[in-house]
C-alpha cells in the first residue's frame, strides 16, 4: 500500500533547504532554491522580451538564494564587479536547486 505525503509534510517539503556550494577558488557557500514567487517575479522584472537583464536576474537571484554569508542590496555593485566564473557557477547552482535547469536546457526560458 502507498503511503501518500500529509498536507503538512508537503507543504514543509516545498520550502527549500539550504545547499552547501563550494564556490570556485574560494570556500564554502550555503544556497536554497527559489520559491516559485521568485521565479516569477524575477522574470517579470528582468526578462521582458527585447528587454532581457540577465546580469541583474543572476544577482538577484543570488541576493534572495544565497543563506551563508547573507548579502543585501548594498552589496550589489560588488557582485557586479566580481569574478564572473563564481558569479555565474552560484547563478548556475541556484538555477539548478530551483528546478529551472530542464527548462532552460529545453530552451522554454526556465522552470514552473
Amino acid at each position: 500500500m502507498t503511503k501518500y505525503l500529509s498536507t503538512q509534510d508537503f507543504l514543509a517539503n516545498l520550502v527549500s533547504a539550504g545547499h552547501d556550494f563550494d564556490c570556485p577558488g574560494m570556500g564554502m557557500v550555503q544556497l536554497r532554491g527559489l520559491t516559485l514567487a521568485e521565479v516569477h517575479g524575477l522574470r517579470t522584472k528582468y526578462m521582458t522580451p527585447g528587454k532581457e537583464d540577465i546580469q541583474s536576474m543572476q544577482i538577484q537571484s543570488i541576493l534572495l538564494a544565497l543563506v551563508q554569508p547573507k548579502l543585501s542590496e548594498a552589496h550589489v555593485q560588488a557582485l557586479a564587479d566580481g569574478s564572473a566564473s563564481v558569479t555565474i557557477a552560484i547563478s548556475d547552482e541556484i538555477v539548478r536547486l530551483s528546478g529551472m535547469d530542464d527548462d532552460t536546457k529545453n530552451g522554454r526560458g526556465g522552470g514552473s
